[in-house]
Parts: C-alpha cells; sequence; structure tokens
C-alpha cells in the first residue's frame, strides 16, 4: 500500500475538520501507517488535535479510524483541557491586576472563543492570552503586570515606547508559574506606515459596546460579537496572510451559530476599515466547509461574488503554511511581487538595512542613540547566518513555491475593487 500524496491529506483534514463535507470511509481506510502519522502532524502544528477528536467523536462519528489513532486524539484532548484551565486562570490573574490599579481591559480572540463561543474549551488551544488597553495607559498596564510577577521575554528587545509606537502590542510577558505568554495590546491591528487603514481602537464606541462574562464570581470583558468578527478577518487575511491555520473558520462558524450578529452594522464597519473582501472571503469559505450561515448581505455584495478558485486557494494556504517556514514564504512573496530587478534587491536591502525606528524595536537601544550603529552589526549576522540559509532552503521545496502563487493570487483578488 503507498502512502498518500500531502496534498490530498491536507484537503482531508479540512474534511475532517468540516460539519458539512462527509469523509468517505474508502478513503480513509486506505491510509497507511504513515500518512496517519503526517495527518496527525498536520493537525498538531495546526492546533486542531481536540478537534479532530471531537469531529470524530461527533460530527463524523460513522468513520472507523485506528485505536491508536483514537487514544492519541483522546489524551490530546485530555491535556487539551487542563491547558484551558491553566489559561483561566492566568486570565482571571490579569484580570484582578489590572482591576486592582483600575486600568480597563478587554480579553480577545482566543480567551472569548474557547470559553464561551465553542461546544468544550479543549477545542480552541490558545498560544497565548492577548489583553487590550487603552493605548494611554499600555505602559502602565505592562509595568504593573511585571511588579505583579510576570517577566519579559526574549522577544522584541527594544525600548517599550519605540514598540508601543510601530506594533499593535508590547513584547510578550510570560507568567510567573511560566506556562503562559501575554500580549498587553494597544490596538488591535499592527500600523501600517504606507496606508491610512483605522483601527477598531479608534472608535470610542468599542469600550461602550463590550459584552460581559461572569467566571468564578468575576466579570469579565470581551469585544461585542461584531467587532469580534471583523477582529477575526484582520488578523486571519490581512494580518497573517491566512498563515495562521483553519481554526479561524471554526472561529467564525462557532461565533455565527452563539450570537444574532447586527449585519447592517457589521458592514459598515467592514467597509470603513477596508475589510469588506477579506470578510467575503472567510464567509464563503465557513459555509463551504460548515453551510449555510444566517448572513444578511447587503445590496452591494454577496458570496456570489467570491468566485471558488479563490476559496481553494485560500483553504490550501490555510493548511499548508506553516508559522515556523511564513517568514520565508511571506519573503518570497515580496520578491515576486516586484517585477523588475531593481525592485527584487530593493527588497533584500530594506531587510538589510531597516529604519532606525525599527532597529529600535528589535534591540534594546533608543532609536536616537549612537549605540543603534552596533547592532546593525548582529542584525547582518542573523540575517547572513540564519536567514539566509533558512530562505535558501525553503526555495528549494515545490510547495513553497506553490504557496508563494497562491499567495499572489490572493493579493491580487483582496485589491480588487
Amino acid at each position: 500500500m503507498t502512502d498518500t500524496p500531502i496534498a490530498r491529506l491536507q484537503t482531508l483534514l479540512l474534511d475532517f475538520l468540516s460539519t458539512r463535507r462527509r469523509v468517505d470511509q474508502s478513503t480513509v481506510a486506505g491510509l497507511t501507517e504513515r500518512d496517519w502519522e503526517t495527518l496527525l502532524g498536520m493537525a498538531r502544528r495546526h492546533r486542531v488535535i481536540p478537534l479532530l477528536h471531537w469531529r470524530l467523536e461527533h460530527e463524523q462519528a460513522g468513520v472507523h479510524t485506528p485505536q491508536a489513532v483514537r487514544e492519541a486524539l483522546a489524551g490530546a484532548f485530555r491535556r487539551s483541557t487542563l491547558q484551558a484551565l491553566r489559561m483561566q486562570r492566568e486570565l482571571l490573574l490579569i484580570h484582578r491586576v489590572l482591576e486592582s490599579v483600575d486600568i480597563p481591559h478587554i480579553a480577545l480572540k482566543g480567551a472569548y472563543l474557547a470559553f464561551y463561543a465553542y461546544p468544550h474549551p479543549a477545542l480552541r488551544p490558545m498560544r497565548d492570552l492577548d489583553i487590550l488597553v487603552p493605548k494611554e495607559m499600555t505602559l502602565q498596564a505592562y509595568r504593573t503586570l511585571l511588579d505583579a510577577g510576570f517577566v519579559r521575554t526574549g522577544k522584541l528587545q527594544g525600548e517599550l515606547e519605540a514598540v508601543l509606537e510601530s506594533r499593535n502590542h508590547l513584547p510578550p510577558l510570560i507568567s510567573a508559574a511560566g506556562r503562559v505568554l501575554v500580549d498587553v495590546h494597544s490596538r488591535l491591528s499592527t500600523p501600517c506606515p504606507d496606508k491610512e487603514v483605522p483601527d477598531l481602537t479608534d472608535e470610542d464606541a468599542l469600550w461602550g459596546r463590550t459584552i460581559d462574562r461572569t467566571a468564578a464570581g468575576n466579570s469579565l470583558s470581551f469585544l461585542c460579537p461584531e467587532d469580534l468578527l471583523l477582529h477575526l478577518v484582520e488578523h486571519a487575511v490581512y494580518h497573517h496572510r491566512l498563515d495562521n491555520g483553519p481554526l479561524v473558520l471554526t472561529d467564525l462558524a462557532y461565533v455565527l451559530e452563539k450570537h444574532a450578529i447586527e449585519w447592517p452594522s457589521f458592514w459598515q464597519r467592514t467597509q470603513r476599515h477596508n475589510q469588506t473582501r477579506g470578510t467575503l472571503l472567510l464567509l464563503a469559505m465557513v459555509e463551504f466547509y460548515f453551510g449555510k450561515q444566517p448572513v444578511q448581505w447587503p445590496d452591494a455584495v454577496s458570496i456570489d461574488s467570491v468566485p471558488q478558485g479563490v476559496v481553494e486557494t485560500a483553504a490550501n494556504l490555510l493548511i499548508q503554511r506553516d508559522v515556523r517556514t511564513g517568514k520565508d514564504v511571506g519573503l518570497a512573496n515580496d520578491v515576486m511581487s516586484h517585477p523588475s530587478v531593481s525592485g527584487k534587491i530593493a527588497v533584500f536591502i530594506k531587510r538589510a538595512f531597516p529604519s532606525r525606528r525599527e532597529m529600535a524595536l528589535l534591540y534594546p537601544a533608543p532609536e536616537n542613540s549612537l549605540r543603534l550603529y552596533l547592532c546593525y552589526f548582529s542584525r547582518w549576522h542573523y540575517l547572513l547566518t540564519v536567514r539566509l540559509p533558512e530562505y535558501l532552503a525553503s526555495r528549494t521545496k515545490n510547495e513553497d513555491a506553490g504557496e508563494v502563487r497562491g499567495l499572489i493570487q490572493l493579493e491580487q483578488w483582496l485589491q480588487k475593487n
């Protein structure tokens, strides 16, 4: 029995995660032991192992899989349940610390989805906890958490003020227990110097339309459903270019199942934030994998405006892209997007000679310090010894070349009027 091609396993994993598409038993019976290892490896990388277990026990219960696979999935589900409890404990700790100094705060994305949208917290694993605070209180909130025992990690070692002006969150913190990463956000999207794109936090009404949920006697604040949907679209399509995996589809599906969306105001916000096409794309993908959704389409747009080819390209990007190699694909995409040789060279020059402001984000030296010039030597050493070999190795992979082509197609469709 020969191994199944990787592309077919990727499609099979998406179908397993779907509540609409059905998996053929003969296809599953034909999988080799190595096929299952590959499939579970993909599921683990994309953090959908617990969800895969859930689907096989519920929506895909008629599909017979090897006993060893089911036992492995069940064990992963139990571990994910324990991790969810740890996350909730740390979230409550952060809430109590910030509440004690009267700093308003909103828990973003995963914290709400796991505990209040999905049918079980284990189904929505979180890499970290994202906490939004008012921009003028971001540094105070960050230092308050440091005083409470949180520790700054090795990422983004630049000056806090420089990071605050150029990123959507400050350098990650790790909890006192050493198990949970925390990002303190001042805004929801990363500032883009080339485009004047408004952020949801620019709206004062954002804080007035939050929703509250109770956990262990504490009242926690979260984005309202409409803002949560828009944030999920921005994060997946416009920030990550779909390298954050298929969980975004189940995120959207469960939010739409849980909440009655105020569609007219939602579509107004997608237009204001230039995210209508990205929203259309993700909703089309949700309907493909989870069936008809209760969406009220505006007069100007509909799901029919999303070609099936674009949906398939986006699905391939969701399941193909690996966060560990996404930066290589992103660089290759930037290079290929420039038709001229001079444009391609300019991409590499910009990476090798970032601005002083960008350097101040990466290294612990102020933007106006002469010490910052010495940091360029560290930057070049890293690029030559680490990033260049990684990039050259990735260019030899056919799947990476396919991802670059898919990314360019996605960019072209998103930018159409």
